[in-house]
């Protein structure tokens, strides 16, 4: 059931395919169209699902529906939750009061306050004894008993023993169970707590850092040669590696990651400097902020001006700048005295002081303001065109509003119409190309790009599309226009109802509909996706 779209019909809800047949009919009071080929229905405010072919393979009795790829969990009166396979069958009887799994092969349960583990067969794995669990690689799992920390494998086999206060770090999925979801889960090694201090150990239980900090982390490194640790003591921060050798002492007020082997770091100061993995300084502790790499330049500010320091440390753009932003494809824009220009990574102006607000970039076109007079202005206002990255005009600045639409061929400007007084008459909108060419003529009150070379234009109140030759494909007739790019189809609004027709206007379902919403494409790796629900 690709491209389906629910639909509402004297008050009740169904689905329709994008030819327009109806797959699932109106006759429910809510409709969730959910992954994998299935969509849950509800009745009378209890839920069930329908297969690919529309069939109620469960019935609407449930007080919750959860979908997973090949499994279902339902959960009834009383709180209790059962699970069910792909064809509707029960596995796992109503006994349990959670069951989540993040790779359907094991299913964390919860049963009377204690966790365990079932299969996908609904056989019982790890009994319901323990107070807390979670899923971690190769088939372990952490889990707490009498109030201790350790892990087991799923046969229930002791790995590392039940002796620590926490283990790894946790998000709460559901208010009784414990599910983790970080870069851990692909490490071979767990953060770990006693007595109110931290440490590391791997997944065969031994100690590679001791805990005796106050707070440690893993590093997330792109090229990992080793594993590095970021340690705190007494309110200062130093580095560790996963031999447990020290490589920078806890000195420093912060530090963090900024580049492979660059570590950004705050002295007593709290002024920001650069060093290495071994804490030998890159670049001097003087300024008030550096930023995350962009194209191979880190943004900084010294004494309140912006400039800029390149890889290997060194600043390379001095701080003289009321205004910088990111580098973005060689270029960046910086502002000085009130006016924005572009640079490139040798601080050499390419784009002149001579724009009133920042600007960016867009696949070589940027929307830029300036202060204009135009016609018969009596004072100048700010008004927008569009330049290239050489700074020459592709559009003058006679626009109003101008939207530069990533991706888009065109793009929608506004131009205000004055009577001979400059009193306010209107805002008219048209369409220009990239190189500032008039696409459609500035006549109407809304102009919106569409992907495939398609733009919805309205005048008084009603809507229409036409084609990249300024054709219209649909009338100005209609009272609502939407068209996503995830739809091969368009949706129609006309006297209160709703219909659909195709990318040339050809009607595929006439307006009787109340309500049409389409969901999202699905694919295989999607568990979810548009949630959507009419009642």
């Amino acid at each position: 059931m690709k491209n389906a779209a629910a639909i509402k019909k004297d008050g009740k809800i169904g689905l329709i395919d994008e030819n327009g047949n109806e797959i699932i009919p109106c006759e429910y009071d809510g409709v969730i169209r959910c992954g994998y080929g299935m969509t849950t229905v509800m009745k009378d405010f209890m839920y069930g699902v329908c297969d690919e072919n529309a069939n109620l393979i469960i019935p609407c009795i449930y007080d919750e529906i959860h979908l997973y790829k090949n499994f279902i969990v339902a959960i009834k009166l009383g709180r209790k939750c059962g699970l069910f396979d792909k064809k509707g069958n029960l596995i796992a009887d109503f006994i349990y009061d959670y069951i989540y799994t993040h790779d359907e092969i094991l299913f964390i349960v919860n049963k009377s306050g204690k966790r365990g583990v079932i299969d996908n067969f609904g056989k019982e794995i790890l009994p319901c004894v323990f107070d807390g669990i979670f899923f971690c690689k190769d088939n372990f799992f952490g889990a707490n008993k009498d109030g201790k920390w350790g892990f087991i494998d799923k046969f229930g086999k002791v790995i590392i023993p039940f002796e620590y206060d926490s283990v790894g770090n946790y998000t709460y999925l559901h208010q009784e169970l414990f599910i983790r979801y970080n870069h851990e889960l692909k490490s071979n090694f767990i953060k770990s707590e006693k007595n109110n201090k931290f440490g590391y150990i791997d997944m065969k239980g031994n100690e590679i850092i001791p805990c005796i900090y106050d707070d440690i982390n893993q590093l997330c490194l792109s090229q990992p040669q080793r594993a590095l640790f970021m340690i705190e003591y007494g309110g200062r921060y130093g580095l560790i590696d996963d031999k447990g050798k020290i490589l920078i002492p806890c000195i420093y007020s912060y530090i963090d990651i900024i580049y492979e082997d660059l570590i950004v770091a705050h002295d007593n100061n709290n002024l920001m400097g650069i060093i290495n993995h071994n804490g030998r300084v890159i670049t001097p502790f003087i300024y008030d902020v550096i930023e995350p790499f962009h194209d191979d330049m880190s943004l900084v500010s010294k004494d309140g001006k912006y400039g800029y320091i390149d890889r290997s440390g060194r600043e390379v753009i001095p701080c003289i700048y009321d205004f910088a932003d990111y580098f973005r494809d060689e270029l960046a824009c910086v502002g000085l005295n009130g006016k924005f220009g572009s640079i490139d990574k040798k601080g050499i102006f390419v784009i002149a002081l001579k724009f009133d607000k920042p600007f960016i970039f867009n696949h070589g076109v940027a929307v830029v303001s300036q202060e204009t007079k135009i016609k018969n202005d009596i004072y100048s206002h700010l008004y927008k065109g569009l330049i290239n990255k050489k700074g020459e005009f592709l559009a003058p600045c006679i626009y109003n509003t101008l939207k530069h639409f990533r991706d888009f061929t065109w793009d929608s400007a506004c131009i205000t119409i004055c009577d001979e007084k400059e009193n306010f008459v209107t805002e008219q909108w048209g369409m220009i190309d990239n190189e500032g060419n008039v696409l459609v003529d500035f006549i109407y009150d809304e102009a919106k790009p569409l992907e495939n070379d398609f733009a919805i234009l309205c005048k008084n109140e009603k809507y229409g599309v036409i084609n990249r030759k300024g054709e219209f494909i649909l009338p100005l007739r209609y009272d609502e226009i939407f068209w996503y790019k995830y739809q091969s189809v368009v949706q129609l609004k006309k006297n209160d109802k709703w219909g659909l027709c195709d990318k040339n206007g050809k009607e595929i379902t006439p307006c009787i509909y109340d309500k049409i919403d389409f969901f999202k494409n699905i694919d295989e790796k999607t568990e979810y996706f548009g949630l959507r629900f009419f009642s």
